[in-house]
C-alpha cells in the first residue's frame, strides 16, 4: 500500500480550458518533489476543441480523471466536486484552477508554511488566497523565460461589494512590505482558486454540487471557518492565476450553457444559478426552508463568529461593522501565536 504521508492531491476542475496542460506541466516542472504528487482533474470537454487531449498525462499513473461532455456539465462547483471523489487519501490537498503557473519549489515552500502554522498553535490551518497575475501569452511557463515580469508580491483578499443577490464580492490587495513578513497573515475569506490544506478538509467541508458560481467562495470561508479551519493568507506567493479569460473566446461555461443551446441541455446555467443562489443565501441565514445536509455550517463556531471575524453583517449587506472585530469571535484574541511560525520567512523557498 502506497504512503500518502507526504503525498500532495492537486484537484483542478478543467472546462475547455486550453491552458490545462501547460498548468500542469509547468506544476510538475516547478516542484522539487513532483513524484509526490497525485491529480484528480473533472476534465469538461467538447469533441470540436482538437487540441484538447490528456497528451503525455494520459497513462500517467499519477493522474485520476473524471471525463464529461461540455453539454452534461453542471457547473463550476459541481465539477469540483466531481475533482474531489478522486481524492484518495493523500496528506495534502490542493486545489487550483486549469490556467496557473508556480514558483520553483512551491510544494516544498506550502508544506513548510502550513506545518509551521500547525506548529503556532493553529490545529486546522488552511492558506488561500487571490494569488498574483500572470499573461498566458508572456508566461507560457517551464523555465526563468516563462517567468519574466511576474510580480512576487503576495495579496491578501478584501471585500469591495455586495453583488445584487446579497452576496458578497472579493478583489485581491497587494501586501505592502511583504518582503519583511515572517509568517502568512489570518485571513477571513477564502479563495476558490487557491487552497492548500489538509485533506481531511474535504472530508469535513466537501463542494456542494448544486452551487454554480456566483457565492462559492463565501459559503466555503462560512463553512471552513464553522468548521473549526484556521484561514491566512500566505506571506510568499507560491502560483499565479490568470484572471482576464483573454485567452478563452466564447468557451467559458455561462457562454455555452445559455439559451443559444438550451435545448441540448439539462437547465441552463441561469436556472442553475438562480437555485445556487438560494443555497448561497440558506448558508448566510438570509433564508430558511432549506436542507443543506453535509454542505451547511459547522458547529466548532457560529455563524456570528464568522461574521465578527471578516467584518461583514449578511442580514444588512454591510461591511466594517463590528467594533470587537477579531480573528477568532468567542475570545476576543487571536488564539495562534504567529511568532512561534517555523516555517519559511519571506524572501524565498526553501533550498534543501
Amino acid at each position: 500500500m502506497e504512503d500518502k504521508s507526504s503525498l500532495i492531491f492537486i484537484m483542478i476542475a478543467s472546462y475547455r480550458d486550453p491552458q490545462l496542460i501547460n498548468t500542469i506541466r509547468d506544476c510538475l516542472d516547478k516542484a522539487k518533489h513532483p513524484e509526490r504528487i497525485r491529480f484528480g482533474i473533472c476534465r469538461q470537454y467538447a469533441k470540436m476543441d482538437t487540441w484538447d487531449h490528456r497528451y503525455e498525462f494520459a497513462d500517467d499513473p499519477r493522474f485520476r480523471w473524471h471525463e464529461v461532455l461540455w453539454n452534461q456539465s453542471k457547473g463550476c462547483c459541481w465539477s469540483r466536486s466531481k475533482g474531489q471523489e478522486l481524492y484518495d487519501g493523500e496528506k495534502y490537498y490542493l486545489q487550483i484552477d486549469s490556467h496557473m503557473r508556480f514558483a520553483y519549489d512551491w510544494d516544498a515552500g506550502l508544506i513548510e508554511m502550513l506545518e509551521g502554522l500547525r506548529d503556532a498553535g493553529s490545529e486546522k490551518p488552511l492558506l488561500t488566497t487571490y494569488v498574483g497575475g500572470y499573461d498566458p501569452l508572456l508566461n507560457w511557463g517551464g523555465n526563468d523565460w516563462g517567468m519574466l515580469n511576474l510580480d512576487p508580491a503576495p495579496c491578501r483578499m478584501t471585500c469591495h461589494k455586495w453583488y445584487d443577490e446579497g452576496i458578497p464580492a472579493f478583489r485581491p490587495q497587494r501586501m505592502d512590505g511583504w518582503e519583511n513578513l515572517k509568517s502568512p497573515e489570518p485571513a477571513a475569506f477564502l479563495s476558490a482558486h487557491f487552497i492548500f490544506t489538509y485533506g481531511t478538509w474535504i472530508e469535513e467541508v466537501p463542494y456542494d454540487p448544486d452551487l454554480y458560481f456566483i457565492g462559492e467562495e463565501p459559503t466555503l470561508a462560512a463553512r471552513s471557518y464553522t468548521h473549526g479551519w484556521d484561514l491566512f493568507a500566505p506571506h510568499i506567493n507560491p502560483i499565479w492565476h490568470e484572471y482576464t479569460r483573454q485567452y478563452r473566446v466564447n468557451n467559458k461555461h455561462w457562454d455555452d450553457h445559455g439559451e443559444k443551446n438550451k435545448s441540448g441541455l439539462e437547465k441552463t446555467w441561469d436556472e442553475r444559478n438562480k437555485l445556487s443562489i438560494e443555497r448561497c443565501k440558506a448558508v448566510f441565514g438570509q433564508i430558511d426552508g432549506i436542507d443543506l445536509g453535509r454542505y451547511g455550517l459547522g458547529t466548532e463556531r457560529t455563524f456570528k463568529d464568522f461574521e465578527r471575524l471578516c467584518g461583514l453583517d449578511f442580514q444588512r449587506e454591510a461591511v466594517g461593522v463590528f467594533d470587537d472585530h477579531s480573528m477568532d469571535g468567542r475570545t476576543g484574541k487571536i488564539y495562534y501565536d504567529l511568532d512561534k511560525f517555523t516555517g519559511r520567512p519571506a524572501g524565498g523557498y526553501s533550498e534543501s
